[in-house]
């Protein structure tokens, strides 16, 4: 249900596309996923919530820290702090990175909340593909000497890291994080099987050849 509400959110504000696009991976993909559309405070209310029911539905423990990576996951870990504490009276910090570290007024690499030891950072982002992003947030946090429960992004995309395991998997293995989304892209490809041309989504008949090839290619199931 929730991965259905979140694809439908994406439809709604164009922030699901299809095509052909180049990933920050290099891989050209046939779908790509803008949260940044979702710019309405309306819309950022639903997302919080649908990551707000995620963070709480894995990491329970009260004493939580959300990190949002410049820029989408900024917004996101913003809207998912704001539902939690409005709608389940849970008070969280939330901290972002910058792209550059700042030389003057305050300085420095992170804006937000300063981290505490005692509490659990959770990372909060839009889609994971290569995972490239995320590793490069790890290696960051690291030298503040977190403790980094896991991560929550929007949309898996199931794909290949580095090498031939899930880009998840590698986070796991490499880094000890549990990565959990909120939909798949095989959620994203049966609601468009099953929904699209009633959200007015009508896409190319080769659009399915294309997206079982780049699935084959790159693609890889979410438990590997």
């Amino acid at each position: 249900m929730h991965a259905r509400h979140l694809i439908r959110l994406l439809i709604e504000h164009q922030a699901l596309k299809f095509g052909q696009f180049k990933t920050k991976s290099g891989r050209l993909s046939p779908y790509f996923m803008n949260f940044g559309t979702i710019a309405s405070g309306k819309g950022l209310n639903t997302l919080g919530s649908l990551y707000a029911e995620c963070i709480l539905r894995y990491f329970p423990q009260k004493e939580l820290h959300l990190v949002g990576p410049a820029y989408k996951g900024i917004s996101l870990s913003v809207a998912a702090a704001m539902s939690l504490s409005k709608d389940f009276q849970r008070s969280v910090n939330i901290t972002y990175n910058r792209k550059e570290s700042k030389t003057h007024g305050e300085g420095g690499h992170w804006i937000g909340a300063p981290f505490d030891t005692q509490e659990g950072v959770i990372l909060i982002d839009d889609v994971l593909t290569g995972g490239t992003s995320m590793r490069q947030l790890v290696t960051q946090l690291r030298a503040q000497n977190v403790t980094i429960q896991g991560a929550v992004v929007g949309i898996d995309r199931c794909e290949k890291g580095l090498g031939q395991q899930s880009a998840a998997a590698e986070m796991r293995q490499d880094f000890g994080i549990q990565v959990h989304s909120i939909a798949t892209i095989e959620d994203v490809l049966e609601w468009c099987r099953e929904h699209s041309e009633a959200y007015g989504v009508h896409l190319d008949p080769s659009f399915y050849a294309h997206a079982s090839q780049y699935c084959s290619q790159y693609g890889v199931q979410p438990n590997h």
